[in-house]
């Protein structure tokens, strides 16, 4: 694995344990993101890496391209998924 993508897995890893003290207070998420938007650029290397190490050179161009696709149709998942197990959830915010 390449330093790239070890930086941008550290990044990535530090920026949602960051993430996880969203009850202390809401701008910890925006840091956490930011961690983790710091961190993609080194991983989107990655998806050339897996189709060159791992298929034939005519195949790159395709398992690249679906590779890209499947990251977009995760991010909408898991954009989606949460609100539909949590929807039950009464929330009352403290005034």
């Amino acid at each position: 694995m390449g330093i790239s993508v070890k930086i941008g897995i550290i990044f990535t890893l530090i920026g949602s344990w960051i993430k996880v003290f969203i009850n202390t207070f809401f701008e910890i998420v925006i840091i956490g993101q930011a961690f983790i938007a710091f961190g993609t650029p080194f991983i989107i290397n990655s998806k050339t890496m897996v189709a060159s190490y791992w298929f034939k050179p005519d195949d790159w161009g395709s398992v690249t391209m679906l590779v890209s696709f499947l990251t977009i149709v995760n991010s909408m998942i898991s954009l989606i998924a949460p609100g539909l197990w949590f929807n039950k959830y009464d929330i009352k915010f403290d005034a």
